[in-house]
């Protein structure tokens, strides 16, 4: 009997089990100009709102992309991150986004800078990946967003 009770048991524990879904980028957030440089570069800040699906949480090491604004590739991102993810639950992720000016006046003709100008809707596309570590093991989770924004420049 016992024979029979352990490979049920390791069975019903493997049916029990479902694999881990991928957190999702749910929305870009509080988009802000942060600073013009004199190196050349336009500063933004915001907030990444993922979501975690799971049961279990994990710690976030990084997070890395690429913007797209008006499907012309303007920044790449790489950022250390030291947080939480938290089960099942929305988390957010603060982010900067250095852009250099020539693309910004490159990009369609000046297309990005006009709407932050006349505080118009743009056209942003993130693509990449968060890294994770969970139980001492790193993973990379990719994400893909789009949608429009509003830049706030502050005044």
């Amino acid at each position: 009997m016992k024979s029979f009770l352990l490979p049920f048991a390791l069975v019903m524990l493997v049916w029990s089990c479902s694999a881990p879904s991928e957190p999702t980028f749910e929305a870009m957030k509080n988009v802000k100009l942060k600073a013009a440089t004199l190196k050349g570069e336009i500063i933004l800040t915001g907030d990444a709102v993922f979501n975690n699906p799971n049961s279990l949480g994990a710690d976030i090491n990084g997070i890395d992309f690429i913007v797209m604004v008006d499907s012309n590739q303007v920044a790449q991102v790489q950022q250390n991150v030291t947080m939480k993810m938290p089960a099942n639950a929305d988390f957010t992720l603060p982010i900067e986004i250095d852009i250099p000016i020539k693309k910004v006046f490159e990009e369609a003709k000046g297309g990005m800078l006009m709407n932050i100008l006349k505080n118009q809707k743009t056209d942003v596309q993130l693509d990449g990946n968060i890294e994770v570590n969970f139980g001492g093991v790193l993973f990379k989770i990719p994400f893909e967003h789009h949608e429009e924004h509003k830049i706030n420049i502050g005044f």
